[in-house]
């Protein structure tokens, strides 16, 4: 990753009189036309938990070796001693966490029941699927979840986990009933209290895990049962008459056996939903979902899709946001309502048969544009969680972090993408509409993409806007700010679609006439905080000052700052504009004041849209709160 120094940036008009707004994103007079308007909606969220667009895989292999020559090296993050590698270590340590589902490729490769307790006493497993290599997989889950739960900084959360188990027989579980106790049996390993009660007879799991040095139980939530069960090379191929029946039948006995371990766990069922396909498959994926609906839909959480996606009308983003829409209609209107739609992994696509260059491809600069327009394009819609495929195996066809011909290792801008995002998606997705011309490159039906994200406490707010045109530049005004102030941007380039190197630009602001400038391929994130209102008097001394209302939304007393003249009336408007509680304002100068979320009759209120209301020497300004729900009872 490159940092250059921030451009020199003039500004062709000045903000004067009473500051409402940045200076460039509300009601400038442009020195020329935007191509492309981003409009934000601060009052409407799109995604209640938008952090969690941020989820990944990781690979449960990560710890084996590979041939290189007369030795073997690490195939994975870690060496023989479960040790993270000196040259992963600092890559690795920029991606933060949400949450993280395992073990990914491993999931119908690898016993799990073979990944724990003391390493000489492991057995030798199959981990390429074929049979012919097996070794002792030394990084094993309870290495996985120590890791997790040390990875994120201070501060920030541990990431919440999910579990793939494997529906399919193998060399070292040859029975599906094996398989099915070997899930029930995991279930009990993470979940189960180390009391004796040891919920599935047999092997008493919750002991071994204490002796493994883990007493309390990991609390795994979620449980996705299968991979892709569906696949044209699996056992139950989606496109065959019969086999999704089959599949339910089978998921419901693993439904049935963990959730007699533990019933509070959340089962989800993979979808195979993807981008494009003709209308014969189209058709057998709806008949696939709206199965697994009929059959679980009262037993399951969600359905799991995957999409792998590139930069064509017919895999693009576009195909891809049609794929979520036939999905969550097909929930919608399903006995089951309820069930909630993952994305379980995505990334950009790489046939199985590519070269070395080609799966590179897949994770340099082009593919980390494609994937930034499609988590904006998901922050629009109702998901559960978007998890990247997928981290832990530099030697994979995916490796958002490779490793090098000379053993050195390189952080691909797929990755880079997601370290610059990671600050800056916050809590909740607002709502946002984009209007632009459609690329020039004819990949799409538009141009720039955007997203907007907000702290639960309103403190902060970010804007991201991606430019997928691969030749055309695009300017772009941003309308609907009229009380944030952008503190800081950074423009990430790079010097052509198959770049290693992201190329980090530092904005000045604010820009000039207001319009940000987004060469071809370019991603743009604005980092905001609410802006101080401030009118100035004749003499260009401070007569009003109104700071931002925190917390906004708010569940319980809201607070700010004013510095107001004799007279000052501060109100509380709903948002008829009738007037439901009157603060004391004490005096003249400098005041904190605190409204408690009653009205005048000292009665809470109801949950919505209210406007905090100065009025003082004859004018009025307002402030817009948000009301959640009421904690004071």
């Amino acid at each position: 990753m490159t940092t250059r120094p921030a451009p020199s940036l003039s500004l062709l008009r000045s903000c004067t009189g009473l500051i409402i707004a940045v200076c460039g994103l509300s009601g400038s007079v442009h020195a020329q036309p935007p191509s492309a308007v981003v409009t934000v909606d601060v009052g409407t969220v799109r995604m209640a938990d938008s952090k969690r667009l941020l989820g990944t895989s990781f690979d449960g292999r990560t710890g084996v070796q590979m041939p290189s020559g007369p030795s073997t090296v690490p195939a994975g993050y870690f060496d023989v001693n479960n040790q993270l590698l000196a040259g992963v270590a600092p890559l690795w340590s920029q991606i933060r966490l949400t949450t993280v589902r395992y073990p990914g490729n491993g999931t119908d490769q690898i016993d799990w029941r073979e990944t724990v307790g003391p390493v000489p006493q492991r057995s030798s497993q199959p981990y390429n699927g074929n049979g012919t290599a097996t070794q002792v997989i030394r990084f094993g889950f309870d290495d996985f979840m120590a890791m997790v739960a040390t990875h994120n900084p201070p501060g920030v959360a541990p990431p919440e986990v999910q579990v793939m188990v494997s529906t399919r027989t193998s060399l070292t579980v040859p029975t599906q009933a094996e398989v099915i106790q070997m899930a029930a049996d995991w279930v009990e390993y993470a979940n189960a209290p180390n009391d004796s009660t040891n919920p599935g007879g047999g092997i008493d799991w919750a002991a071994q895990r204490a002796a493994n040095g883990h007493p309390a139980p990991y609390d795994i939530r979620i449980w996705n049962v299968g991979n892709e069960p569906w696949g044209p090379s699996q056992p139950f191929d989606f496109q065959i008459a019969g086999n999704a029946a089959a599949f339910a039948a089978l998921a419901q006995q693993f439904i049935t056996a963990m959730k007699a371990i533990d019933p509070t766990i959340l089962i989800t069922i993979p979808s195979p939903a993807r981008p494009a396909g003709n209308a014969s498959q189209l058709a057998a994926i709806a008949a696939w979902d709206n199965t697994m609906l009929a059959q679980l839909g009262s037993q399951i959480y969600g359905l799991s899709m995957h999409l792998f996606y590139d930069e064509t009308l017919l895999r693009g983003v576009s195909a891809c946001s049609s794929a979520l829409d036939a999905s969550l209609a097909r929930i919608a209107s399903s006995g089951s309502p309820t069930v909630r739609l993952l994305l379980g992994d995505h990334a950009h696509s790489i046939p199985n048969t590519s070269s070395p260059a080609l799966q590179d491809f897949g994770m340099q600069w082009l593919a980390a544009v494609t994937q930034t327009d499609l988590l904006l394009m998901a922050a629009g819609k109702p998901l559960e969680r978007v998890n990247f495929w997928i981290y832990g195996m530099p030697a994979a066809t995916w490796h958002p972090i490779r490793r090098n011909t000379d053993g050195t290792y390189t952080m691909m801008p797929a990755a880079v993408a997601y370290a610059q995002m990671a600050g800056s998606i916050l809590d909740e997705a607002l709502a946002v509409t984009t209007t632009s011309p459609a690329s020039v490159d004819g990949t799409a039906g538009y141009s720039v993409r955007a997203g907007a994200f907000r702290s639960a406490d309103g403190t902060r707010l970010s804007v991201m806007m991606v430019n997928r045109d691969t030749v055309a530049a695009q300017t772009v005004a941003i309308q609907g700010l009229t009380l944030y102030q952008v503190t800081s941007g950074r423009l990430l380039t790079a010097t052509g679609p198959a770049a290693d190197n992201v190329i980090v630009t530092p904005l000045t602001l604010p820009v000039a006439g207001g319009l940000y400038a987004m060469p071809p391929s370019s991603i743009l994130i604005l980092d905001a905080i609410p802006a101080l209102l401030v009118v100035p008097g004749p003499g260009g001394e401070t007569r009003v000052q109104l700071s931002p209302v925190f917390p906004n939304p708010s569940s319980g007393e809201v607070r700010f700052d004013a510095t107001v003249s004799v007279g000052a009336v501060v109100e509380i408007l709903d948002t008829a504009g009738r007037s439901i509680r009157r603060l004391a304002v004490p005096g003249t100068g400098t005041t904190r004041l605190h409204w408690d979320l009653t009205n005048d009759a000292g009665q809470e209120v109801a949950p919505g849209i209210y406007f905090l209301r100065l009025a003082s020497e004859g004018e009025r300004w307002t402030r817009r709160v948000v009301v959640l729900h009421s904690t004071l009872r």
